[in-house]
């Protein structure tokens, strides 16, 4: 069963992607924010398969989660979900706010099918 981390910093939104991502079949890990996120990658085992995080969230940006979890552990597919980025560039796959629940199943679908890949090939989605 794959594991996903889903690390947003709101709650709703949060236990929403969960609850979502659970009724589809994957083990879902959550944090609160990117510190927690990297707290819960470092306690993982197995490793985490895929991360879906928020993009603007205090104490650490999705795209700093990303950079740190990069140095740390392999390779891991990453969705970023946002309903504002602010002015940081983002390169990698985004999934808007809102969004349906079959819409967050449907990425995560393709990302894990596609396993890791160098930023910008899955600009597409």
């Amino acid at each position: 069963m794959p594991i996903v981390l889903v690390v947003d910093d709101e709650e709703g939104l949060r236990l929403y992607m969960a609850r979502v991502l659970e009724h589809a079949g994957y083990k879902v890990l959550l944090a609160g924010n990117g510190l927690e996120g990297l707290a819960v990658v470092e306690r993982q085992s197995p490793r985490v398969h895929l991360v879906v995080t928020d993009i603007l969230m205090p104490l650490m940006t999705g795209p700093e989660l990303v950079a740190s979890l990069a140095e740390r552990v392999v390779l891991t597919p990453v969705l970023y979900v946002s309903g504002n980025q602010g002015s940081i560039e983002i390169t990698g796959p985004i999934l808007r706010k809102p969004f349906l629940p079959h819409e967050l199943t449907e990425m995560v679908q393709l990302l894990l099918l596609q396993g890791p890949a160098p930023a910008g090939i899955l600009e597409r989605c």
